[in-house]
């Protein structure tokens, strides 16, 4: 249970040195209960008071890691709601999708292009970060040959995608060095996919049908002794997949509920796909026709801020609509500026 602004307060050295960034140890306990502050910003405090608070003031989405050496995909982490209140420091990543039943012609150009395209942006270079490699073949061997020639020929962080935890973990033998997401852990599987992440050391996708039935999964997960956790609700329309990310982000940022406290992961390919069954060509600003490279990559929010196409934090984004029309239309060209 969350603990008061008073009751972290009487753990607090009570110097009111100010190091912490505000005036007094009670601004900082108050701001500490709210979520808005770290506990490692208070240098005076003590260990056994770190012990009693850690768990309190834990950021409300838990912070995870994925990949290795310089492509590093920190994700969570948020105290806030909104950009307005405090800077997003960490970013939502992108990844690109190969499976393991593509030609090798296919899987050479997409790690071409993977390697290829980066934009440059005031001063940042922009870029899909990960690669999602995809067990459809149902072959472990042919996963694992896929899973390593990604990483041999690519600094990608890596998310191992597959209902087997036996191609999962000869993925793994080749891969745990780029501590990869493991996707993904259902009701049904999760005993063995707990152990392979508990085994290798990699954060873990727990996927449900819903928001419902995630919740009791990721409690399962965790009580299991796996915390870093990311969450697939299921959604896979724009539509649902907004309703669902900005329930789960307030769940966890003003409800304060730990079962959601996790960054979530969106499959993108099926909202642009949905485009593509409506026959209605979207159009960015100038004219120039939306791409269909969306059918390619899958979306990892740096939290549950968002919809499946979006790349920036929409939590602010209000509509009880569905998006018909130029609505719809404008909407997604926002989300495709966005992304580039």
């Amino acid at each position: 249970m969350a603990l008061t602004g008073i009751q972290i307060f009487k753990l607090l050295p009570k110097t009111n040195c100010g190091e912490c960034g505000v005036p007094t140890c009670l601004a900082f306990a108050m701001n500490l209960a709210a979520s808005k502050a770290e506990l490692a910003s208070c240098p005076y405090i003590s260990a056994e008071s770190k012990a009693l608070l850690s768990e309190a003031s834990a950021p409300p989405i838990r912070p995870v890691a994925i990949g290795s050496g310089d492509n590093v995909v920190k994700i969570g982490g948020e105290t806030v709601l909104f950009r307005h209140e405090k800077t997003f420091v960490n970013k939502p990543g992108l990844a690109l999708l190969i499976s393991d039943t593509m030609p090798a012609d296919e899987v050479a150009e997409r790690i071409k292009r993977f390697k290829l395209l980066k934009y440059e942006w005031i001063g940042l270079v922009l870029r899909a970060e990960m690669i999602a490699a995809k067990n459809e073949s149902g072959d472990a061997s042919k996963f694992e040959a896929l899973v390593k020639k990604v990483t041999d020929e690519t600094d990608a962080a890596l998310i191992l995608m597959s209902d087997s935890a036996d191609a999962l973990k000869a993925a793994l033998q080749v891969s745990a060095q780029r501590t990869p997401l493991i996707y993904a852990a259902t009701d049904g599987n999760a005993e063995a996919m707990v152990a392979l992440a508990k085994e290798y050391k990699c954060p873990l996708a727990a996927k449900a049908a819903n928001l419902e039935s995630l919740t009791l999964l990721t409690d399962k997960i965790s009580a299991a002794g796996v915390k870093d956790i990311i969450m697939d609700g299921g959604a896979r329309t724009v539509r649902g997949a907004f309703e669902e990310q900005v329930f789960a982000r307030r769940a966890a940022l003003v409800q304060k509920n730990r079962s959601l406290g996790f960054s979530t992961i969106v499959d993108r390919r099926r909202a642009y796909c949905q485009i593509c069954r409506d026959h209605r060509p979207v159009r960015l600003p100038g004219g120039k026709p939306l791409p269909t490279f969306g059918c390619e990559t899958q979306h990892l929010h740096r939290s549950a801020t968002a919809d499946d196409d979006a790349a920036g934090d929409l939590s602010d984004r209000k509509s009880d609509r569905g998006f018909t029309g130029a609505h719809y239309d404008q909407f997604c060209a926002d989300l495709l500026h966005r992304l580039r």
